[in-house]
């Protein structure tokens, strides 16, 4: 059977999930600043002056407390300025450092360098232009909207999750008059809120009323790794506007640190705890798109989702490289489905559309 075909036959017939990654806000249009990949937001972090000024300080800063500055130094190695680095686990990594640093003025000169980066992650997404990729997630959710329709799907809520800290997901669904829920409740002080997932947005409600309409269009949003619109305040995770007033934005990270945090890092399990839950429903699909597969948790939790008989997954990939390297990565696994041909997010969207 053609992969399209199956693809037909999986929308139609199973619980619909997507995980979208950073290259799905990936695109570069002459220019314009697009939003970055990891790799790039890697690179943008570890080339500011700065943070090199930072780095390069930790062994020659003769006020730092004996043998601290060598450890430190050699995690900006291992973490940042390593082949392989990860920008997210050498944030982890500089957080969760604090447990060993019992003089209180460098451990508040580390605090500033991870705020001084966490900033440059907020400028660097604030300052890409949202017109790059705009139409390809409207083009999405209109074809979300489509499969609904022709399917039959009116009442199937759809999950999105996405490892995504911008509001091109909110921008483009806002935009389309369609119905989601992201986690928090409110106006003034919008809170967040793990309930909601669950609950069903009708159309009209009447006590004894046999025939509740369910609201077509609605949709769940989880960003699993944070957002530029989250906060902390007083200990609570909040909701602000992004573009409204500066302030540092929550990503989130496993870290031991974190664990310093209550409320975020039960946040971080609720909404980890609810991708697998989603996951693992009988007759449940999960389409990827943009993303590596290079998160370890996220990984352990499609992993357990894959010993179920009825769960597929979805793979759609940007380029050749990706699809050799997924298809050897899943080749033991019978419901995994790597798309044989390429698709930016820009073709996922299209594919949505014609289907």
């Amino acid at each position: 059977m053609e992969q399209i075909e199956l693809v037909k036959i999986l929308l139609k017939n199973s619980y619909i999930n997507f995980l979208l990654g950073a290259g799905t806000s990936y695109n570069k249009v002459e220019g314009k600043m697009n939003f970055p990949l990891m790799g790039d937001l890697l690179n943008f972090i570890k080339e500011d002056v700065k943070v090199l000024e930072f780095y390069n300080s930790l062994k020659k800063d003769t006020t730092i407390p004996v043998g601290l500055g060598d450890m430190l130094a050699s995690l900006y190695d291992e973490y940042l300025f390593s082949p392989d680095a990860n920008i997210e686990k050498f944030l982890s990594v500089l957080e969760g450092v604090d447990l060993y640093i019992v003089d209180i003025d460098f451990r508040n000169t580390v605090e500033e360098q991870r705020n001084y980066i966490r900033r440059l992650i907020r400028d660097r997404l604030n300052n890409s232009d949202e017109d790059t990729v705009i139409n390809n997630y409207i083009s999405f959710y209109n074809g979300l909207k489509k499969v609904k329709e022709v399917n039959g799907l009116k009442n199937q809520i759809f999950n999105i999750f996405t490892t995504n800290y911008d509001m091109m997901n909110e921008m483009a669904m806002e935009s389309q008059n369609i119905h989601y829920y992201s986690g928090f409740e409110g106006i003034v002080n919008r809170k967040f809120n793990l309930a909601y997932y669950n609950y069903d947005f009708v159309d009209t409600f009447q006590v004894n009323h046999a025939n509740v309409k369910v609201i077509p269009n609605h949709m769940n949003l989880f960003k699993i790794h944070g957002s530029l619109s989250w906060c902390m305040k007083e200990g609570e995770l909040i909701e602000r506007n992004p573009y409204e007033e500066k302030f540092l934005p929550e990503i989130i990270y496993p870290s031991v640190d974190k664990f310093k945090n209550t409320n975020l890092i039960i946040s971080y399990s609720a909404l980890m705890r609810e991708f697998s839950n989603r996951l693992c429903q009988e007759h449940t699909t999960l389409f990827v798109s943009g993303m590596s597969m290079g998160d370890e948790h996220i990984n352990k939790i499609i992993e357990n989702a894959l010993t179920i008989n009825t769960f597929h997954m979805v793979i759609f990939c940007a380029t050749s490289d990706e699809i050799i390297k997924l298809q050897e990565k899943y080749k033991a696994y019978r419901n995994v489905i790597v798309m044989e041909r390429t698709y930016k997010f820009c073709d996922v969207a299209d594919l949505m559309q014609n289907l």
